[in-house]
């Protein structure tokens, strides 16, 4: 009996659905920098690849760059703002089905320049009593560093002087005030974008300063002079004089 030849059936390779062996990771940037989402996909048959912000497709151009190369599948946004911010998504796909790799990017807006909600007022204290200045920030500002002056001397290691913080609010309390604390001071907001000043004027009340301002020494501010005149003119003697107590005139 003749053999018949039987077909070898070659057997059919099985698909293999899209895996990420190298997911997206979280981004965290300042603004005006790049984002770069990398990831890497395998399957059988090679599957395509799209990127999402959200739900909504993102296409190559403009701020975005698509590319794929031998590091996987490249997402890059330049010039970044905090509108940017959110999910960001890579979807593969092929005959064998879906995956999916997610990753959200965060854009940190630069610190504002410096500026008070609440600037240091003038003020007048009686001397031996404690005196407080007050600044208060804006609610979404943090100062990086503040600085308290007197007479444009920065404020530190006094005893009497105490710097405090609490909230938006920053304090300088001087106890038990005396004359040499009478001057300018100043308090000075710093970050890496500015500067910003306030300052203000403090006197000291007490019997040094009554005792000083009631009392003032003769002076005279124009004194005689010789004059010529005609038998049988008129003469003025004129003399103007400074004092307090107002001061008694007396002619010989």
């Amino acid at each position: 009996m003749e053999d018949i030849p039987v077909a070898q059936s070659t057997p059919l390779k099985r698909g293999e659905p899209p895996e990420f062996i190298r997911k997206l990771r979280d981004q965290f940037i300042q603004e005006k920098e790049t984002a770069r989402f990398v990831c890497r996909v395998i399957g059988r048959p090679d599957p395509t690849y799209e990127w999402l912000r959200g739900d909504k497709p993102i296409t190559d151009g403009g701020r975005y760059t698509i590319m794929s190369d031998d590091e996987g599948q490249t997402l890059e946004i330049t010039d970044c703002t905090v509108e940017d911010e959110g999910l960001y998504k890579c979807v593969s796909t092929n005959s064998s089905g879906t995956d999916t790799t997610t990753a959200r990017l965060t854009v940190e807006a630069p610190a504002p320049k410096p500026v008070f909600a609440s600037e240091l007022i003038d003020k007048q204290v009686k001397e031996g009593e404690n005196l407080s200045l007050d600044v208060k920030l804006p609610q979404e500002y943090k100062a990086e560093k503040i600085e308290w002056f007197k007479d444009n001397e920065l404020i530190r290691d006094r005893p009497r002087f105490t710097v405090t913080s609490e909230d938006t609010r920053h304090t300088l309390t001087i106890a038990t005030a005396t004359f040499d604390d009478e001057g300018i001071f100043k308090c000075v907001l710093l970050n890496d974008f500015g500067i910003a000043s306030c300052s203000a004027e403090i006197l000291v009340e007490g019997m040094r300063r009554r005792s000083r301002d009631s009392i003032c020494a003769l002076e005279f501010q124009q004194e005689l002079k010789d004059r010529e005149v005609l038998d049988g003119d008129t003469i003025h003697f004129d003399v103007r004089i400074t004092g307090r107590p107002e001061p008694k005139v007396v002619w010989y």
